[in-house]
């Protein structure tokens, strides 16, 4: 009984989301126009429908257009059929005038090289609702939308410029209510978006997707397009746009490169000791909130470097994390103390795990150095990674 109500909660949820990956409308297609030429509906009507298509997949050839013909489509929807093409491709291709590129289908997202103008295909996706259940129940339950594969094929090295192109039927339009980009859940051979979760033994489920959700800055780019650039820059993970075509998402990937500088997983701070620094790193729910130095080398062991230079010390720093993902996380810290000129002191790296529901929960991670070197501390790097614990 509590599975059927779970159910019907999530039902509730999908259907309030504003964009998802669900209930997918696939392009409209030559044999669609046949169908629907052979209702008896009219012309109008088929027409309609061809320009009110969130994209189209028209065969146009010679040979097409014959078959077309045969099947009893008539020459006014042809035309249509026509019209409609010819519009997304100009609207792909740049002209001698120098217009912008833009997609070929509404609704469809690319990815824009800045050197060049010129775009990229994005990996197209449908995605299927799932349901995962826990204990028959009493451990909870789990909707997502699952997009096959967990590693988009599209993909991009951290730090590399990040705008996306998004054909659309009116640059009047909103482009917050027609855009969206998710972080998904890499895991058991999919990508996954959650949508609502149910605790233990509970039967109301909790809507989650806007926890994925990463926000973006929108222009108009071109005659009927919008430029997309996230507010925050991508660290490495799978990520997917939703638009105005129902059901389908728009995938991507973006790997680790050492050498991109700061990611939105990345802090650095002035090293100061006894001082709650904010960084406000945060992954769905889960929260990187701030860092403090609480340890350093006592005066015996900096007066003792000075006949023992190699001697070793550490730094310990403490961090504050909350859990609010409904889910349990990972999270791997690398601290690296750096001098005035960026150069290198000392580092400490380590893995945690933190539970669902922790608040405030604290970790100590500890920074070695050679002791002679701690009066050149000035700077603090910080590589905070969360990661939902699978």
């Amino acid at each position: 009984m509590r599975l059927l109500v779970f159910r019907l909660v999530i039902a509730t949820v999908f259907c309030l989301l504003p964009v998802t990956l669900c209930a997918a409308e696939a392009p409209l297609t030559n044999r669609d126009v046949v169908s629907l030429s052979q209702l008896g509906i009219g012309d109008a009507v088929v027409i309609a429908k061809i320009h009110q298509a969130p994209a189209v997949d028209f065969r146009l050839s010679i040979e097409a257009l014959g078959e077309l013909k045969k099947s009893g489509v008539s020459g006014s929807v042809i035309a249509a059929m026509l019209d409609r093409a010819a519009g997304a491709n100009n609207a792909a291709t740049q002209d001698s005038a120098g217009s912008l590129q833009e997609p070929d289908f509404i609704g469809n997202f690319a990815w824009r090289d800045p050197a060049t103008g010129r775009l990229k295909s994005l990996e197209r996706q449908t995605g299927s609702s799932t349901i995962s259940v826990k204990a028959m129940g009493f451990g909870g339950a789990e909707s997502y939308i699952r997009v096959p594969g967990d590693r988009s094929p599209v993909r991009f090295k951290e730090g590399d410029a990040t705008d996306f192109v998004l054909l659309v039927s009116s640059q009047n339009t909103d482009p917050q209510s027609v855009a969206q980009l998710f972080i998904l859940d890499a895991q058991e051979g999919d990508r996954r978006l959650p949508v609502a979760r149910a605790a233990s033994m509970g039967i109301s489920g909790r809507a989650v997707a806007t926890e994925s959700q990463l926000p973006l800055r929108a222009t108009r780019y071109g005659k009927s397009s919008f430029l997309l650039t996230p507010a925050e820059a991508l660290g490495p993970g799978e990520y997917a746009f939703a638009g105005p075509i129902t059901g389908v998402g728009f995938c991507f990937g973006v790997d680790a490169n050492p050498g991109a500088g700061r990611s939105r997983f990345e802090r650095l701070v002035s090293y100061k000791q006894r001082e709650v620094i904010p960084l406000g790193i945060q992954d769905r729910g889960m929260t990187v909130d701030t860092v403090e130095v609480i340890r350093w080398p006592k005066e015996a062991a900096l007066a003792e470097a000075t006949t023992k230079p190699m001697a070793k010390g550490e730094i310990v720093v403490v961090f504050r994390q909350t859990n609010k993902a409904g889910r349990d996380y990972k999270c791997t810290y690398e601290v690296t103390l750096l001098d005035e000129a960026d150069v290198e002191i000392g580092s400490g790296k380590r893995k945690v795990g933190i539970e669902d529901g922790e608040a405030d929960d604290s970790v100590r991670v500890g920074i070695s150095l050679r002791v002679a070197d701690f009066a050149r501390a000035a700077k603090l790097r910080i590589r905070a990674v969360p990661e939902p614990d699978l």
